[in-house]
C-alpha cells in the first residue's frame, strides 16, 4: 500500500536547507520516493513542510531512518524537531497553509 510521510522542519536558512535537500535526490530515489513537494510558512521561509509519497510504508520508513538521511539534515540546518508522519493513501491527510516554493513540484521524486 502506498504511503505519504509529511515532514516538518525548522530550519536554519531555507536557501542552504534547500540546496542539500536538492542534492540528495539520489537519496530519495534509492527508497521509492515517488513525489514530493516543498512548501514554507508564508510568514516565516525557515518554516519548511515537506510531503514525500512512496510505493510501501516499508520504503518511507526506510528513507526516514537511514544515516544518509539524518547527515543530510545536519549539514542542511535542521533547527527544530524532526516531525514525520508516514501514512497509507487511504488515511486522510489534514490540510497544511502555506504557499509552495518555486521549483516545488509533485512529479519530482525526491
Amino acid at each position: 500500500m502506498a504511503a505519504t510521510m509529511f515532514v516538518r522542519h525548522e530550519v536554519a536558512d531555507y536557501g542552504a536547507w534547500r540546496s542539500v535537500y536538492d542534492s540528495v535526490e539520489g537519496l530519495r530515489q534509492q527508497h521509492g520516493c515517488t513525489s514530493a513537494e516543498v512548501s514554507v510558512d508564508a510568514s516565516n521561509k525557515n518554516d519548511v513542510f515537506v510531503v514525500h509519497r512512496f510505493p510501501t510504508l516499508e520504503q518511507a520508513q526506510g528513507f526516514a531512518g537511514s544515516d544518509a538521511l539524518r547527515e543530510a539534515m545536519q549539514k542542511a540546518g535542521v533547527t527544530g524537531p524532526r516531525g514525520s508522519n508516514s501514512r497509507s493513501r487511504s488515511s486522510r491527510s489534514r490540510p497544511i497553509g502555506g504557499a509552495p516554493t518555486r521549483g516545488a513540484s509533485s512529479a519530482r521524486a525526491l
